[in-house]
């Protein structure tokens, strides 16, 4: 009976079945060096595998997104000036919360101004003078700010105007 593990068996040659690291007929073959791969080639027997994969340093593609225009430092200074009472000049320049601000002082400071004077002829007139005097005085504080707020604006470099 022959052996069904011959390279030469009943069939003639055909395919071998050898195991893994041996040569023909069962002589060991040569296994690569720690310093060497399968293929001859030096390798660091120390090197750490790459973070970013085999195959080199992935390139990135920076994404740049659409920058608003410029904001003019002319006009934030002109809204500023002529109706910073509002905020304006705030809204202008994307500071919502700061323009808000100056909106909701402007609207109660209007609302106690005309509250105390079309009461002031009833009978509670100290009361409603001194609503009117808040209203006033209220007034004068956010157009303080707003002073400030055109100040600041004519003192800034226009880069950086919308921060």
């Amino acid at each position: 009976m022959s052996n069904p593990y011959d390279a030469h068996g009943p069939g003639g040659p055909g395919p071998s079945f050898e195991p893994t690291g041996y040569g023909h007929h069962g002589t060991p073959s040569p296994r690569p060096s720690p310093t060497t791969n399968l293929y001859g080639q030096s390798v660091d027997p120390y090197a750490q595998p790459s973070p970013y994969g085999s195959y080199g340093a992935m390139s990135y593609r920076v994404q740049s997104y659409p920058q608003a225009p410029a904001k003019s430092k002319v006009a934030a200074a002109l809204l500023a000036f002529f109706l910073g009472g509002i905020g304006a000049h705030s809204f202008y320049l994307g500071r919502t919360a700061l323009g808000l601000g100056h909106l909701a002082l402007a609207v109660i400071s209007f609302l106690l101004m005309i509250g105390g004077v079309v009461g002031a002829g009833s009978t509670q007139v100290d009361s409603l003078l001194l609503m009117a005097g808040l209203g006033y005085l209220l007034s004068a504080a956010n157009s303080l700010w707003a002073l400030v707020d055109f100040i600041i604006i004519l003192a800034k470099p226009e880069s950086e105007l919308g921060r």
